[in-house]
């Protein structure tokens, strides 16, 4: 039998009626078409990992939750063009950005158009995209100095084609901006060091991009200006394929990381494994206040949490959260997919409430969110 639906935690009590200033939230790694195989996925039945069950299981899912932005990994440039982005726009009002992986751009049409990469959407009637931006890992690795003279990028780093994409949005009604940032780290469980490596080039980056949009952009100039880019309301979605204990999550969580952080190893990484890794956003987990999902990723080799939805909880404060799983069920189930869930990950979720930004004197108040839940 299907497990109950799953519930709804409430973080914060909101005593308040006006919705301006609340979104939702949605990150999912969907399983790309051409990783389901049998192979992999011999328990699931056939009939559950064919790509056309999957698909409506999955745009049916995401369309129930209905949120405002969506962040999808493992999401095909061909299912991108059309049946997902067919239906989210179609039928759920969404636009959105992609992008792939980097081999993409060696490829041939046929072959480019299998390859995965990262998307995201946003509601079309409440947002305007001001900016989309793309991070290529194994491409920014060799603009930095300090990287070109260690080995270990070379043969670790720019190996890995993952890709993060950054957007910032713009509220129709209150012109308040938010930048989001969805990525798919590396993810072989011995490769530690390169996830590290990964998501620091992913916050130095996200630093450079944010730096971009605190003032308005010229098509809103009555829109807030930010003092800084800790001041811009951020969101980082992704499968970071890193546990709660790992360095990936301390780097996150704390802005700060030993240069012999034992998930660097041996290996050198320029100024990474010298001076350390910082950044400057105050992020945390929109689940550790309630801790984090005991699964967001179960199949019969493993079972943990690699998804997260970081938030700067300086701008942002989260409402509430998409519970996990029933566990009964989780008990009588080899692993996903299956038929009632059509990825081995699922969806996470947070409804959150921005915070009154700092403002200019003589700046009109309350630059917030309007909700359409």
């Amino acid at each position: 039998m299907p497990p109950p639906h799953r519930e709804w935690i409430t973080v914060e009590n909101d005593t308040s009626e006006d919705d301006q200033d609340k979104f939702t939230v949605l990150c999912y790694n969907i399983l790309c078409e051409k990783y389901a195989t049998s192979q992999v996925y011999g328990y699931t039945p056939s009939w559950a990992l064919n790509w056309d069950y999957r698909k409506e299981l999955i745009i049916s899912e995401v369309l129930n939750y209905n949120a405002d932005i969506v962040c999808l990994q493992e999401v095909a440039m061909k299912q991108y063009e059309e049946a997902l982005g067919d239906a989210f726009k179609d039928r759920g009002d969404y636009d959105g950005v992609f992008f792939p992986k980097s081999r993409a751009k060696t490829m041939a049409d046929k072959e480019r158009r299998a390859v995965d990469g990262c998307a995201i959407f946003y509601k079309a009637s409440k947002y305007d995209l001001i900016e989309h931006h793309l991070l290529e890992y194994n491409q920014k690795a060799l603009q930095r100095p300090d990287f070109k003279a260690s080995d270990d990028i070379y043969n670790r780093v720019m190996t890995k084609d993952n890709v993060a994409v950054m957007i910032v949005l713009e509220n129709k009604e209150t012109l308040a901006r938010v930048l989001v940032v969805n990525s798919h780290i590396h993810w072989d469980p011995h490769d530690a060091d390169v996830k590290l490596v990964q998501v620091g080039m992913l916050m130095d980056e996200l630093d450079k991009f944010a730096s971009k949009h605190l003032k308005p952009p010229t098509t809103s100039p009555h829109g807030p200006t930010y003092a800084s880019t800790t001041q811009l309301p951020t969101i980082i979605c992704g499968d970071f394929n890193s546990l709660p204990d790992s360095g990936v999550y301390e780097f996150l969580s704390k802005s700060t990381i030993r240069q012999d952080h034992a998930d660097f190893g041996n290996y050198m990484y320029g100024n990474y494994t010298t001076e350390g890794l910082s950044h400057k956003l105050s992020l945390k987990s929109t689940y550790s206040s309630v801790g984090e999902l005991d699964i967001t990723n179960y199949t019969p080799g493993f079972k943990g949490t690699l998804d997260y939805i970081w938030y700067t909880n300086n701008t942002l404060d989260v409402m509430s959260l998409l519970g996990g799983v029933n566990q009964e069920y989780l008990d009588k189930v080899v692993g996903f997919p299956n038929p009632h869930f059509p990825s081995d990950h699922i969806p996470i979720m947070a409804e959150v409430r921005l915070k009154s930004p700092r403002r200019e004197k003589n700046e009109e108040p309350n630059f917030g969110f309007n909700s359409r839940r």
